[in-house]
């Protein structure tokens, strides 16, 4: 039996999709890897590839939703290569990665289709047009869809009035409780002395793809207020990451002398050494279907301040583990920055046990156990139909 798993962005599957990779093989599915080698956001996969055993293919899909040309041309490519290698179960992710498997998929007999919803395009709180634009394009595309896998409750509940045989959440792909372990205080004053951050700076962190969803512009906003008001205490923004907004967000940084408060560390594989090093996790995405940072974050004790988004209200519970921003405004990025600060220097209100403890459904163990009901749902369906 032959699986392949699709995405838009390479890099993808040595990110997110080890443990999928691990479970199929366990079943003796071989394993093959399609995405546009071209659009790297991630870590190089090669040499994570060679040692998983999966195939890669490379098929020119565009994460922009507009360039329907070179989409086409990625469905063509795709179902070529779907009838030529014979796969019995696709499993697609990300926007693009989804709609053009499905596209490529319809009329195929013998071939069970998984879609992952990192998110919905369609949430509580955007355009009503648009929203029923993304509705109705994930229901036409659920027809061609056995399975549907979400990461939130809101999503889940909209995916089941949909068509897909079958619907499933998982918390992300899950945490590595063990490779993310409490920080202590001695790491604490170690790593920011390797990061020239002082004892009485307050490090604040985002880390994430730089784009304009994941919203690090408005704490750089909220940076230049503090330094415009003088607030009487020091911030230090770190931003861990690359993307499509890196290079205008560090001409606003230039342009209005925040070089000494708007740090940017580059694209890392291991943020360990920031989450040990920081006060507070920022995370303003505008849309975010779970958010895997700021649970990384917080299996280490870190406090988070989130936007008030579908998910970070899977786990952030307002001023009992971190702090939900209502408003998407300097002002109210200010004020809870504030709040931690005053935290901070009380040394009260959030206890680093209770943080990682109020986490622990995000376990990677936790989204193991229904990824491999997933598989097995499929694996079984593939088998019974002689697919």
């Amino acid at each position: 039996m032959k699986a392949l798993i699709v995405s838009s962005v390479y890099g993808f599957l040595s990110k997110f999709e080890r443990q999928n990779v691990e479970l199929l093989e366990a079943m003796n599915v071989e394993v093959h890897y399609a995405s546009n080698s071209h659009n790297i956001v991630y870590e190089d996969d090669e040499d994570i590839l060679k040692e998983l055993g999966v195939k890669y293919q490379d098929i020119p899909i565009t994460q922009s939703l507009v360039d329907v040309g070179a989409n086409i041309k990625a469905i063509v490519a795709l179902r070529r290569l779907i009838k030529t290698e014979k796969f019995n179960i696709i499993h697609c992710h990300t926007p693009t990665g989804g709609m053009v498997t499905r596209l490529a998929c319809i009329g195929l007999k013998g071939v069970y289709v998984i879609y992952t919803a990192h998110g919905f395009h369609f949430y509580h709180g955007a355009s009503k047009i648009w929203n029923a634009i993304y509705y109705l394009a994930e229901l036409f595309m659920s027809r061609n869809t056995n399975a549907i896998v979400t990461i939130n409750h809101e999503d889940e509940c909209a995916a089941k009035t949909m068509y897909a045989d079958n619907v499933y959440r998982i918390p992300g792909e899950g945490v590595d409780s063990e490779y993310y372990c409490l920080t202590n205080d001695d790491d604490k004053t170690k790593e920011r002395e390797l990061l020239d951050i002082k004892k009485d700076d307050f490090f604040i962190i985002s880390v994430g793809e730089i784009r304009k969803n994941k919203n690090q512009k408005k704490i750089i906003e909220t940076i230049r207020y503090f330094k415009q008001n003088n607030d009487g205490f020091n911030v230090i923004y770190g931003i861990i990451g690359s993307g499509s907004q890196e290079r205008s967000l560090k001409k606003y940084v230039k342009k209005y002398h925040l070089e000494d408060n708007v740090k940017f560390f580059g694209y890392e594989v291991d943020i360990r050494r920031f989450l040990r090093a920081a006060d507070v996790m920022v995370f303003p995405s505008i849309r975010e279907g779970l958010g895997m940072a700021p649970l990384e974050a917080m299996f280490t004790g870190l406090p988070v301040i989130a936007s008030s988004n579908r998910g970070s209200k899977e786990y952030i519970k307002d001023k009992k583990n971190g702090l939900l921003v209502t408003e998407d405004t300097v002002e109210a990025y200010a004020n809870a920055i504030m709040r931690m600060y005053s935290y901070k220097l009380e040394h009260k209100k959030y206890n680093r046990e209770n943080i990682r403890e109020s986490v622990t459904a995000f376990e990677k163990s936790e989204s193991e156990k229904v990824m491999r009901k997933v598989y097995e749902d499929a694996f079984n369906k593939c088998n019974v139909s002689g697919l």
